[in-house]
Order: structure tokens, then sequence, then C-alpha cells
């Protein structure tokens, strides 16, 4: 037969492991699972509010993070695994971005000065890149036909 405080500490040990089946019926095996069970909760609640964990991605700092993300879009670029997206699908995201932003009530809202300050800045960097459309000289009076109309 074993002694007493083996058997205790086995019956704890099972019912610790398998709380829904009670170890023992006995009142000292009973305290000491229900303080073993007590123990085991507290120790892991200490240990989720330790703070941030030191493990991970999300634990670097945003630097080191930027760092190991352009490595991997390089890497898929190289190894032609990355997206590219067509100034369509582009076009598409960027406006489910906007709707998204305003629908939260996040999105930036223009005043006139500004958007006209956008749009000079885009067409600048568009004709440095060469990629502005050159408009013939119907779309551009067209254009200011429309521009006209909605001023009146």
């Amino acid at each position: 037969m074993e002694p007493k405080y083996i058997a205790v500490s086995r019956m704890c040990f099972a019912a610790a492991f398998n709380p829904l089946k009670p170890a023992a019926s006995s009142g000292a095996a009973l305290l000491a699972t229900s303080r073993l069970r007590r123990d085991a909760m507290t120790n892991h609640y200490q240990q989720q509010q330790q703070g941030p964990s030191h493990r991970g991605f999300a634990s670097m700092d945003p630097d080191k993070q930027r760092d190991i993300a352009a490595q991997g879009g390089r890497a898929a670029h190289q190894s032609g695994n990355a997206h590219e997206f067509s100034s369509e699908e582009a076009r598409q995201a960027g406006q489910k971005g906007g709707q998204e932003a305003h629908a939260r009530g996040t999105a930036h809202e223009f005043d006139s000065r500004q958007a006209r300050e956008a749009g000079r800045k885009g067409g600048q960097e568009a004709h440095a890149r060469g990629a502005a459309h050159e408009f013939t000289s119907e779309e551009a009076r067209q254009a200011g036909s429309k521009n006209h109309q909605n001023r009146q």
C-alpha cells in the first residue's frame, strides 16, 4: 500500500488533467484538487498578464517588420509569385478602400483647393514618368465643355 501523500498527489494530478471526472471523493483529496486547480488558473492568468510576448513577427519593431516584408516582396517578384495589379484592379481596390474609409468615417475629405493641388501634383508626376494621358484637341474641348457646364 502506498503512502497517503502519494495517493493524494496522484489524485490531484489526475483531477487537474481531467476536470470533468473527480479523482476521489475524500475531503483531503478534493481540497488538494481544488487548490491545485486554483493555483494552475492563477499561474495561467499571471503568465498572460506579464506583458507582450517577445516572440513572433508582431512583437518586432516596425522597421524590422518592414525590412522582412520588403525581403518577402522582392523574393515573390523574383520567383514570379507576386501579384501585379492592372490599372483597373488598382482603381477598383482604391475605390473599395475609399468606400470603406467613408463608411467608417476615417476618409480624408478634400476641399476644392486640396483636390486641385492633388490633381496637379499627380499630373506632373505622370508627365515626368511619361505616363500622362495626352489629350487630343477634341478631348480637351469636350473636357472644357463639361467643366464649364459644371460651374454654371
